[in-house]
This record gives C-alpha cells, structure tokens and sequence, in this order.
C-alpha cells in the first residue's frame, strides 16, 4: 500500500471514531491553530563596541530563549568571547523594555541552559508580592 492511501484510511477511520465527518475531523485536529504560531520580537544589543541583532522567542516550558539573528551576528558574539558580557547585556536590554512596557516581571539569566543562545527565565517577584497586598 502507498503510505497516501494508508493516511487516507487513517483519516477516515478516526473520523468516524470520533464520529465526525472526514472533514471536520481535518479542520477540527490537523489544522493549525493561532497558539501554534512562533511569538518572536527582533531587538538588538549593543555590548563591547559590536551592536548584535537577536531573535528572542518565549517558549512553552517557561522561558525566553535569545539567539543571534544570523551566522554573521554569531562571529560578533564570537569576537568578544565573553558570554557573561554578552547575557547580561541581552538581559538588561529585555529588563529595560519591560520596564519601559511597565510589566510586572523582569527576567534573569538561566546559567544552566546548555543550548544555543542564551536563555533568561521570568522573575515574578513583584506578582506575588502585588497578589499578596
């Protein structure tokens, strides 16, 4: 069998599992939904005399992961060799456009993370001591 007729029977027989028409079982669990799409904001950071352009996403395991925009914006964080330098002018930069957006949190480096880029967790101190009042 061709794995397109063997997902065209998948298809039907969940449908009917689920007591759906093939077509609403497509549009109801194999579309895409708006908390599917990436949420990303463009920022740079100017740190040691290079101004590097980062991509910052928020994903879903609860914190925001930095990443230099291009290979060319990586030779500059390379050029500077200091991570310390580099993550804590990312995070005073968020900080500072939070603060600027009057938010209720700030966020702080997680010197653990082990991937690529650099990545901050959300500090919400001043929510649980706003929720305590």
């Amino acid at each position: 069998m061709k794995p397109i007729k063997l997902f065209d029977d998948y298809l039907n027989m969940t449908a009917s599992k689920a007591e759906l028409s093939r077509e609403e079982y497509t549009a109801t669990y194999l579309s895409e939904s708006e908390a599917d799409e990436l949420i990303e904001k463009n920022f740079q950071v100017v740190t040691s005399g290079h101004a590097i352009k980062y991509t910052i996403r928020y994903e879903a395991i609860g914190r925001f992961l930095a990443i230099a925009t291009t290979s060319k914006e990586n030779d500059k964080e390379l050029e500077i060799a200091d991570d310390m330098i580099i993550s804590k002018a990312i995070e005073d930069s968020i900080n500072d456009e939070l603060k600027k957006r009057k938010q209720l949190f700030t966020v702080e480096e997680d010197h653990g993370y082990q991937g690529a880029g650099f990545a901050f967790y959300p500090m919400m101190d001043d929510v649980i001591k706003l929720l305590n009042k």
